[in-house]
């Protein structure tokens, strides 16, 4: 296996900066790994995909799209300083492939990525408000040709139900010990999610450009001021596709409340919401497994996701109340 190092290395000269000067690791996400690079002219952050992460295909089957249209609306004035956005290059296009990495570099915001660590009410509000402005101004986006849209068909619900039952057995003992005791569990909510699609469906629910993935591992905040990135999952969906990123959260009542008044009022569907939070929660569940049992794992990753599964996995049967939970907090306010 190559080298990160000379890939990144090969990455300004084709975007006519120059050679670069410095290239820093960061923090790495999930699904790619992140570095700050430098030359005599520029600064930018980049993103790289590895083609033996299981993860990876499905990252890039839409890149162009989110990639364009993040472009787009990242130079629209109510936008300013709000999001990330990839740089282009000469050629056009915004992906370096090498065949084995894949990159995209992204202009580089100085500031704090909290993580784990709630915003505070006011950074909460500004990183709304952003949502709010995309959705809202969604009918102006001049949309590819290729887009990424919501159909409420579980892509992975097939292969996560044979891990399940008819592959159960040709799962690793280390991940079945994590799985059995909740094994039903899963299984239930899975046929859930599945209805709920079958459901939606037949609506005509409103679709929005919705991020997808809003929590404090894609926010960067400098003081009161939010930048929303890493927009992989960008997709045309109804709008609690974002807004059940926080409607757990204590200040759903104040965080709604802002989104409603930039977007002009919104009605929230209970069934919707449902659908993202049970889809969101078993699609974290299936990812860990996948990787888990890709046999290139190094043992340093393997017992980073196990840690990660397992912990998601303590969340199974308080899931099978989530219908209950929404209709109760939707009542109350």
């Amino acid at each position: 296996m190559e080298s990160l190092t000379p890939h990144l290395a090969r990455l300004t000269p084709q975007y006519g900066w120059g050679d670069a000067t410095t290239i820093t690791a960061m923090q790495p996400g999930f699904v790619a790994h992140a570095h700050r690079i430098e030359t005599t002219t520029h600064v930018a952050m980049v993103k790289t995909y590895d083609r033996q992460r299981a993860v990876t295909a499905r990252m890039l089957e839409y890149a162009p799209f989110y990639l364009e249209v993040t472009a787009w609306l990242a130079q629209q004035p109510e936008l300013h300083n709000r999001l990330t956005y990839p740089y282009a290059l000469p050629h056009g296009g915004y992906l370096v492939d090498d065949g084995q990495y894949v990159s995209a570099l992204f202009n580089f915001i100085a500031g704090v990525t909290p993580r784990e660590v709630p915003l505070t009410m006011p950074q909460q509000l500004h990183l709304v408000t952003t949502v709010g402005l995309i959705h809202r101004m969604t009918p102006q986006v001049p949309l590819p040709l290729v887009c990424r849209q919501e159909t409420f068909v579980v892509r992975w619900g097939q292969v996560f139900d044979q891990l399940l039952h008819h592959g159960w057995d040709g799962l690793i003992p280390e991940v079945q010990a994590m799985l059995a005791p909740h094994r039903d569990a899963l299984g239930t909510l899975l046929t859930q999610l599945r209805v709920l699609g079958d459901q939606l469906r037949t609506r005509d629910l409103p679709f929005v450009l919705c991020h997808t993935d809003i929590h404090g591992w894609n926010t960067i905040v400098t003081d009161e001021t939010t930048h929303l990135i890493d927009f992989e999952g960008l997709v045309l969906a109804p709008a609690e596709q974002d807004l059940f990123c926080w409607f757990d959260d204590p200040r759903w009542s104040d965080i709604f409340a802002t989104y409603a008044q930039v977007v002009g009022g919104y009605r929230i569907d209970a069934q919707a919401l449902l659908f993202y939070q049970l889809k969101r929660y078993l699609e974290d569940i299936y990812e860990w497994v996948a990787e888990l049992i890709v046999p290139q794992i190094t043992p340093a990753d393997f017992t980073r996701y196990a840690g990660e599964l397992q912990r998601d996995l303590r969340r199974s049967v308080a899931m099978l109340d989530a219908g209950q939970r929404i209709s109760t907090r939707l009542a109350t306010g």
